[in-house]
């Protein structure tokens, strides 16, 4: 997202390219990815979200979106074939991420930081032009790419490890710069639950784990009160230090939508075009929905119903608490098992929580994220395999 979403695509295009050049040694690993837990479990979703399609109101705007997700889904399981069956092209694809993200990071920070008003002087163009906005998209792609890289710096043991702890740092000095509360909400989640299974080996982790975590709440509430604007007008729905004025009407909105259509909803990707959607929020002069609500399960809510959201909130709950059973099963054994678990409920977690204050959930470069990043920690071999 530091050189915009047309390169992630791009990429993964030329992934998938490579890829079909090597489906006759792919094909046995693809179909025992259709008969997956995760197969499944996208399945049960889409099934459930296809009424809202043809009862949308705008069903070609709904189609499009509804059917993107198998089609990148099926890209991502391409993307994972070829790695699961070669650890070493699974292990180089490891490096390139650690050594394009931490390139991604230093542009994202000397950006950030004025360095393209530099360029853009040299160039004797206009400067005024502020990049954190922009830049919000790579701030909550980074914080999914943590638990990747930290599982790549492991994985991959050696000088590799310090690529990735350095590339960690970098990002989530992109996300303290950007203020991305999205990401920070994911970090939290994620290493909150991860932090806890991880601390659950005796008295003495868990007194560090909660005065770590303790400390992590008070700091991010402490880092969100002092970037609020409380002279914004407000709903008073929550604390305006808390949630902004704006994305409170913003919710309260699309929450009021959930009950107009309760069952099935106006259709996927379609809330903007509700009427009254488009209108100015008084005080505040801006739309009560922009693009979307900012809020993946109001936006679900709202647009395939109660029906289509309980599908997927139940959904993601038993995924997370089948990685929880089975981090609990292999308590004492393998620490790679352990790790990869956790990497895996972490990025998880992460996802669902960031999406609840994030980007549109129809965005083709956040489900490519989610995907391509399960596709990596998926794709992991055993060490007996390496």
């Amino acid at each position: 997202m530091v050189f915009g979403p047309g390169v992630m695509q791009g990429g993964l295009i030329i992934a998938l390219a490579v890829s079909l050049l090597s489906i006759r040694e792919t094909g046995p690993t693809i179909k025992l990815a259709f008969g997956s837990l995760l197969a499944g479990m996208a399945a049960v979703v889409l099934i459930a979200w296809m009424p809202s399609v043809f009862t949308s109101i705008e069903p070609l705007r709904s189609l499009e979106a509804w059917a993107r997700i198998p089609l990148l889904m099926l890209g991502a399981v391409l993307l994972w074939s070829p790695l699961k069956n070669d650890p070493a092209l699974h292990a180089l694809s490891l490096k390139a991420l650690l050594c394009s993200g931490f390139f991604a990071a230093v542009v994202a920070i000397f950006v950030l930081n004025g360095g393209n008003l530099l360029l853009l002087s040299l160039q004797g163009q206009d400067i005024f032009y502020t990049p954190t906005k922009p830049l919000k998209a790579y701030s909550n792609i980074s914080m999914c790419l943590i638990p990747v890289v930290l599982w790549a710096g492991h994985f991959l043991k050696g000088r590799w490890q310090y690529a990735a702890l350095g590339m960690i740092c970098l990002n989530l000095v992109v996300i303290a710069q950007t203020g991305t509360g999205a990401a920070v909400a994911g970090l939290l989640a994620g290493g909150a639950l991860v932090g806890f299974l991880a601390a659950l080996k005796g008295k003495k982790f868990l007194f560090a784990y909660f005065g770590v975590l303790a400390a992590a709440i008070a700091g991010t509430l402490s880092w969100l009160a002092d970037k609020m604007n409380p002279e914004v007008p407000s709903p008073n729905i929550f604390p305006n230090w808390l949630v902004d004025g704006h994305r409170q009407y913003i919710w309260q909105f699309a929450y009021e939508k959930i009950w107009e259509s309760p069952w099935l909803g106006y259709g996927i990707n379609a809330i903007d075009r509700i009427p009254g959607a488009k209108d100015h929020i008084p005080g505040i002069e801006h739309p009560y929905i922009p693009s979307h609500p900012h809020n993946a399960y109001l936006e679900v809510g709202a647009e395939t119903g109660l029906v289509g959201l309980a599908v997927l909130v139940l959904v993601l709950i038993f995924f997370a608490l089948r990685l929880v059973s089975q981090y609990l099963a292999c308590a004492e054994g393998p620490l790679d098992q352990r790790l990869h678990i956790l990497a895996l409920l972490f990025l998880w977690v992460g996802f669902w929580s960031s999406s609840a204050l994030n980007f549109s959930l129809w965005s083709a470069w956040w489900e490519l994220t989610l995907f391509t990043s399960l596709a990596l920690l998926l794709a992991t071999p055993s060490r007996k395999q390496n």
